[in-house]
């Protein structure tokens, strides 16, 4: 009778494993409108692990939840003085949407 032993899986298999498991995560998407902005009103040009993408405006596009999360980290920092001469400064997003259900 021959024992059978448990073998753990190679370094190989766990690497495809790996990649599997962040192909499905990576596979999330999401159905958004990207708005048009006082300063632009063309399409948005954006470049994530070397795959260009061109997303119009003001339709409705389905990205990657990826794309989507760099997109939101791109911010402008505008300066404005108020009424008493203080400099304020706020952070607005280079490219707003709306989430669609």
């Amino acid at each position: 009778m021959s024992a059978k032993k448990n073998i753990a899986p190679s370094k190989k298999a766990q690497a495809n494993n790996d990649l599997e498991e962040s192909n499905k995560i990576s596979t999330n998407r999401s159905k958004v409108i990207f708005h048009n902005t006082q300063d632009d009103t063309g399409d948005i040009i954006a470049q994530m692990n070397g795959v260009a993408y061109q997303i119009q405006r003001e339709k409705e596009v389905n990205v990657s939840s990826a794309l989507l999360t760099m997109l939101d980290d791109c911010i402008i920092t505008k300066s404005e003085r108020d009424g008493k001469g203080k400099e304020i400064s706020r952070d607005i997003k280079c490219f707003p949407y709306t989430k669609v259900a």
